[in-house]
Parts: structure tokens; sequence; C-alpha cells
């Protein structure tokens, strides 16, 4: 079976706009913060998105399972 885990961060776009140094300190900081809820979300055992911090399960999408059922000849 496929699964999948997101993680999402994000900052207000005013806080880029200053300086070149402050811009790849902003965007290590994002990249950093979308890197934790990712494996936040796969901790929580797949099929998961963490968004600002909160964590959202979701189910399998039906079209996807039905495409997939038999895809390994079982």
């Amino acid at each position: 079976s496929i699964t999948a885990s997101v993680g999402t961060a994000s900052v207000p776009i005013r806080s880029l706009r200053r300086g070149a140094g402050h811009l790849q300190a902003r965007v290590n900081q994002l990249v950093g913060a979308a890197d934790d809820a990712m494996y936040e979300a796969k901790r929580a055992g797949g099929n998961s998105i963490t968004i600002n911090g909160t964590l959202i399960r979701i189910g399998p999408h039906p079209r996807l399972s039905r495409a997939f059922d038999g895809a390994d000849g079982g």
C-alpha cells in the first residue's frame, strides 16, 4: 500500500523582504519547520498532514484505492 505524510510551514511574506542574509535564515527556518512537520505526520503512521502544528489524519482516496487493488498480484 502507498501512504503519504505531508508537513507544511509558513512565514509572513513581509518577513522575507529584509536583506539577503536574513532571507537565507528565514528560508532555512521555513524548510526546517516543514521538515519537522513532515516527520510528525510520519510518526502518526502515514496518511497524515501536519499544518501549523495540527495533525490531520486522512483516509485513503477511494479512487486510488481501487486503482491499486490487485496491482501487486493479490
